[in-house]
């Protein structure tokens, strides 16, 4: 098996080289959440290659995994285990982000499982689309602190148990898959109702002890199942726009700091943001 690895700063190839990847993300964010769905297949594989890209980095949709709690859909891994081959036979490496937005469709978004969103009671608005509902709507905040609070789901198993529980089984399903670089835990963490403590430009320490022990929940339990391969943890998604982190130390050898660069404050029209 093939297994990138760190030096430093730096990903590697298993010879020591260093590895440059370039690629793209693509998500299928409808259901049945794959890409052969949407209708990825040889030519785009090609495309990609023959442009001089090396990588993609694609969704793994919790609610498409796990449509019932502990109950798996080897047939979306299926789908996801064909793309990786095919990715594979065309040079390109393969990212595996347990993906979300804005936590499930009911909020607007995509990623968790019906069950996994918590009080169903509550109207999901005002809807101001993506991302500005992570801020005002309360249902969508209300189901983030439910997860950080790991309070259980309907069969009484934390929240972020499942998760965990999750990404174990995918990891177990996949490790042998030669194309894969890395998993990507979760696209980019929202804090829920802590967020106004942690907007610009400090951070939250306390927010980020509590998102560093839920990383390491989920990276003992990929662990268990798959030693050598990397695994990517991110910031909270406010990161992406110049927020400070206190991340922890994960205290493993083949962890990777993932974050997106977001410069929307650059963008026309966009005032200046004040500060270095």
């Amino acid at each position: 098996m093939t297994t990138f690895g760190r030096s430093g700063r730096w990903i590697t190839h298993p010879d020591g080289r260093i590895a440059v990847l370039r690629g793209f993300n693509l998500v299928n964010k409808v259901s049945p959440y794959h890409l052969p769905a949407m209708g990825f297949d040889e030519r785009h594989a090609a495309f990609i290659a023959r442009h001089g890209f090396n990588a993609i980095r694609t969704g793994i949709i919790w609610k498409a995994l796990e449509p019932q709690p502990g109950r798996y859909d080897n047939e979306y891994l299926t789908c996801v285990r064909e793309t990786i081959r095919l990715c594979h036979s065309y040079g390109l490496h393969v990212l595996l982000d347990f993906h979300q937005d804005m936590a499930n469709e009911r909020f607007g978004g995509e990623g968790w499982p019906d069950w996994a969103v918590g009080d169903t009671t509550a109207p999901a608005r005002p809807n101001l689309g993506f991302p500005w509902n992570y801020f005002v709507q309360p249902a969508l905040i209300r189901a983030f602190d439910h997860f950080w609070a790991n309070l259980p789901a309907p069969d009484g198993v934390g929240l972020q148990d499942h998760y965990a529980a999750a990404w174990r089984y995918v990891a177990r399903y996949l490790r042998d898959e030669v194309g894969i670089v890395g998993y990507d835990i979760l696209n980019e963490p929202f804090p829920g109702s802590s967020w106004p403590r942690g907007f610009w430009p400090r951070g939250d320490p306390r927010f980020d002890r509590r998102l560093t022990e839920f990383h390491r929940r989920c990276l003992h339990a990929i662990r268990e199942v798959d030693p050598h391969r990397l695994v990517f943890y991110e910031p909270t998604c406010m990161f992406d726009a110049g927020v400070d982190t206190h991340h922890g130390d994960l205290d493993d050898p083949a962890v990777g700091f993932s974050f997106h660069a977001y410069p929307f404050v650059a963008a026309p029209g966009v005032p200046t943001v004040p500060g270095p």
